[in-house]
């Protein structure tokens, strides 16, 4: 994923995201959802969640289209930048930035039609505003609890297995203490016992 301190990926990622979809749509005449498909399936979706700067700085919208459809680059320039596909794309880039989930998984939790839907009133509001909608439709995927409760084991087995202490299990669940401080040798413990990665038991 982008590191967290990484701004001019997120940012980088933001353009050239919104662009392609908004370029898809309008120039290429792709649906969205063929665009979101295609796009979740390819390398480069991988490229923008690991903020590789080959991808990110290095090729155009339009040359990043051209890649993922296999043909050529659309002669265009970009020119919308206020279509509702357009807010799809800056959107996306920026909620994968702030929770550093994989876009497969964001749009699992709001798939693309939903979030187009969602344009109104949404692109009228701050960033924020949306992307606790996100949040709150990650959190039943996302978190210590969530991926417990998927292993179906209890708290106390999870402090048996993963040598972590009940209590601190349970205040991390509870939100009493946050799970982001703790320790690296305590969320490895609890995501290796618990089969994941240790971004899968951090909240969206």
């Amino acid at each position: 994923m982008i590191p967290v301190c990484s701004e001019d990926y997120f940012l980088a990622a933001q353009e050239k995201l919104s662009a392609m979809i908004e370029m898809a749509v309008y120039v290429m005449h792709k649906k969205g959802e063929e665009f979101i498909n295609t796009f979740l399936s390819s390398p480069i979706c991988h490229a923008f969640e690991s903020g590789d700067p080959f991808i990110l700085f290095g090729k155009s919208p339009n040359e990043l289209l051209g890649i993922l459809f296999n043909t050529a680059p659309p002669d265009s320039p970009h020119f919308y930048d206020a279509s509702p596909e357009y807010w799809v794309g800056y959107v996306l880039a920026y909620v994968q930035y702030e929770t550093d989930k994989p876009y497969k998984d964001l749009l699992e939790a709001f798939p693309y039609e939903d979030l187009l839907r969602a344009y109104f009133p949404y692109h009228e509001m701050d960033l924020t505003a949306i992307l606790q909608v996100f949040r709150e439709k990650l959190r039943d995927r996302y978190g210590l609890k969530a991926m417990r409760e998927r292993l179906g084991i209890s708290q106390a087995q999870l402090a048996d297995l993963s040598g972590v202490p009940l209590r601190t299990i349970r205040s991390y669940e509870q939100g009493q203490n946050d799970i982001r401080k703790g320790t690296y040798e305590t969320l490895r413990s609890l995501a290796a016992t618990l089969h994941c990665e240790i971004t899968d038991i951090l909240p969206a």
